[in-house]
């Protein structure tokens, strides 16, 4: 199990997958985010994945218009809220 902390998320957040440093090549930062991104809920089920949906929609027009700087706040504020 891999432990995530603010750190890890920063510093792989303005990453995408498939974009490395250097054109045509894949870095182990691309395998590490994808990891990430889905071991976080792969071993939950989705009772309704059409609200998730929605819910990732809005989230990436809130990084298209905002940033990932904005993003980060409010993930931590919901994960907060969360409990």
């Amino acid at each position: 199990m891999t432990i995530i902390d603010d750190t890890t998320v920063s510093a792989f957040a303005d990453r995408q997958p498939g974009s490395p440093e250097k054109s045509g090549e894949s870095t182990a930062a691309d395998h590490q985010i994808t990891t990430i991104r889905s071991g976080l809920t792969y071993q939950l089920s989705d009772r309704d994945p059409e609200e998730t949906q929605e819910w990732l929609d809005s989230f990436d027009s809130l990084i298209e218009s905002q940033g990932t700087e904005r993003a980060q706040f409010i993930i931590r504020s919901l994960l907060q809220r969360a409990g």
